[in-house]
């Protein structure tokens, strides 16, 4: 008699990502996260996020129920283009545990990128 196969339920992580009207505009967003399919915190290995046609960015990607997820959104493939909050501090990792289709809207108004540049445009001005 042969083992019957067990089924593995899986649910669908999608991620959505606006940039607010204070956000630089960028091309291309990525996505990095604990998982090895986000990276494993490894941002050379982040995943480029795809671009919509309303301007807004998207991720999708199945995951075995009970999964926890956690991630953060850089504008480039390095930290230093990480996701801030709107006065430039860190902010907490995105997480979600997959027990059912889950959608998580992401607004940026900051990346550390624009701190940086930020800061340098302020001490030429000095």
């Amino acid at each position: 008699m042969t083992a019957a196969k067990k089924k593995i339920v899986k649910y669908r992580l999608t991620v959505a990502v606006y940039l607010s009207e204070d956000a630089a505009r960028e091309e291309t967003l990525y996505i990095v996260g604990n998982l090895p399919a986000l990276g494993a915190w490894n941002a050379g290995k982040a995943v480029r996020l795809r671009r919509m046609k309303n301007g807004s960015y998207k991720f999708m990607r199945s995951y075995p129920a009970g999964e926890y997820a956690a991630f953060k959104i850089l504008c480039r493939p390095d930290f230093g283009g990480v996701e801030k909050g709107i006065y430039g501090e860190e902010i907490h990792d995105h997480a979600v545990t997959l027990d059912a289709n889950k959608f998580v809207p992401v607004v940026i108004t900051k990346f550390r990128a624009e701190e940086t540049a930020e800061a340098v445009a302020a001490y030429d001005k000095d």
